[in-house]
């Protein structure tokens, strides 16, 4: 059984019936699991209890009703299953900093609380999960990785530039035809020197391959015009995996995967995000397009020391 399609699905059915009054039976009752089952994969998975992930997700879309239409407040409460307007306000302002009549007043950009309560996709999510006696548990995989060198192309790049990858593969791929030195079939997407409090955040973006050390320390080594050389220095990561398309149509699911590790796995995890570099492998034995549902792609975070 793939539990996060299990827990996909039960999404979907949250948001479907949002302002119906459905028992967690009832929004499982399709799955052919137990729900004393489905507690722990949902709490081991997402980080919070089902309750808690509930209260989150009508928290979020009673907010969005509350910016977009003219409703008063007790309406709204009722509508999104709260018995009184007080005990919504109490919970509104407890996962959004604000009461619901003042959230109104805020630029959704400068609105982080309400876009971290905005439900998750792990339609490409892939991560190996353990279920025995009861018990489900999830192991990240750390890694330390010795210091690395590169040749590629370099941008300043923001996270509201995901669309833009393709194009920057491509050009980088052109370039790199024709190169003396040797490299392995391996694409690197290496962001590094993070600014989280530029809205959006900002990052220098490297597209490139690995080289050795011996090629990146020889002065004669000729660089196509336009890239230049990256020295990544040893640290230690989190690695996790993609699968699935990248980007399609209008859709980001790269965001969604990132969306998804950042904010639960690692956010109740025992590791903390150093939030200056992550960076993407893009291996061609795995990919076969940015679209294409059966590409896979690792991506690498990296933690602080214990």
């Amino acid at each position: 059984m793939n539990y996060f399609q299990l827990i996909q699905s039960f999404n979907q059915q949250l948001i479907k019936n949002i302002n119906e009054d459905n028992s967690i039976d009832d929004l499982i009752a399709d799955q052919y699991i137990s729900k004393y089952h489905f507690y722990r994969i949902f709490k081991a998975i997402m980080g919070f209890s089902v309750g808690d992930y509930i209260l989150r997700t009508r928290i979020y879309y009673a907010a969005k009703m509350i910016r977009e239409e003219k409703e008063d407040m007790l309406t709204i409460a009722i509508q999104f299953g709260f018995q009184s307007q007080e005990v919504f306000t109490r919970n509104f302002k407890k996962l959004l900093g604000v009461t619901p009549l003042k959230s109104r007043k805020i630029a959704l950009e400068d609105f982080g609380a309400l876009h971290a309560l905005k439900p998750v996709n792990l339609d490409a999510v892939l991560m190996e999960i353990k279920s025995k006696d009861g018990k489900v548990t999830i192991e990240e995989n750390a890694v330390h990785l010795d210091t690395c060198y590169f040749v590629g192309m370099q941008w300043i790049s923001d996270e509201d530039k995901v669309h833009t990858i393709p194009s920057k593969m491509e050009k980088f791929a052109s370039l790199i035809e024709g190169v003396t030195f040797n490299f392995d079939e391996i694409i690197y997407r290496i962001c590094h020197i993070i600014d989280s409090d530029a809205q959006p955040a900002t990052f220098n973006e490297f597209i490139g391959v690995a080289i050795d050390f011996q090629s990146f320390n020889n002065d004669t080594i000729d660089l196509p015009m336009g890239m230049t050389l990256l020295e990544m220095r040893e640290g230690n990561w989190i690695k996790y995996a993609h699968k699935g398309a990248i980007l399609d149509n209008s859709k980001e699911h790269i965001v969604d995967t990132y969306t998804y590790y950042c904010k639960h796995r690692l956010a109740f995890s025992s590791f903390r995000l150093t939030k200056s570099r992550f960076f993407e492998v893009y291996d061609m034995k795995f990919f076969f397009g940015i679209n294409h549902p059966e590409t896979q792609i690792d991506l690498y975070f990296e933690v602080e020391n214990e």
